[in-house]
């Protein structure tokens, strides 16, 4: 284990062993490297694809595409970005919300993500994981008005309507300056 997963488990990060990679024919022989790069460029071009698939309006292909990048290389965040947000877009929470999960596993620090969490939380009416995954954010990023936005509703349909006029006028408080 690294001391980054490690922290991410729960452990602290100083009792966890750190392995220093300084080439990649330590990992693996050069044809194996070969053969993970050939991947990686084919995930890649799907991922291209597929955003252009987007902006064409064509959903469908791009979701195909990202699953291809996915099966190539299933860690590519990119992939999974955009796979999720396709998917929460078209209802599918319960996938879109295992992707969501496995990013922010990979980068705590993603706000994006953690509003694409939360909202998808609130798509399943999970209204306080929602709240969470919200406040989560506000914490990276105190000015986010989609943030404040989620923890408002969520607050409303948790019934707090006090927490949640807070945090609509931190949104026209932010709004203004």
């Amino acid at each position: 284990k690294t001391a980054q997963t490690s922290a991410v488990m729960g452990e602290p990060a100083s009792t966890a062993s750190v392995q220093t990679v300084t080439s990649p024919e330590q990992i693996v022989d050069k044809k194996e490297w070969a053969a993970r790069l050939n991947r990686w460029r084919q995930a890649e071009e799907r991922i291209r694809d597929a955003a252009l698939q987007r902006q064409r309006g064509n959903e469908n292909k791009a979701e195909s595409l990202l699953r291809e990048a996915l099966q190539l290389e299933p860690n590519y965040s990119s992939a999974q970005f955009e796979l999720a947000d396709i998917l929460l877009s078209r209802g599918q929470y319960q996938e879109s919300y295992t992707l969501w999960i496995n990013l922010l596993a990979a980068d705590p620090t993603s706000v994006h993500a953690s509003l694409k969490l939360a909202a998808t939380l609130q798509a399943l009416k999970d209204y306080e994981a929602a709240l969470d995954a919200a406040q989560w954010a506000l914490r990276l990023d105190p000015y986010s008005l989609e943030a404040h936005q989620i923890v408002a509703t969520s607050c409303m349909r948790m019934n707090k309507p006090d927490q949640a006029i807070e945090h609509l006028r931190k949104i026209i408080n932010v709004e203004r300056e």
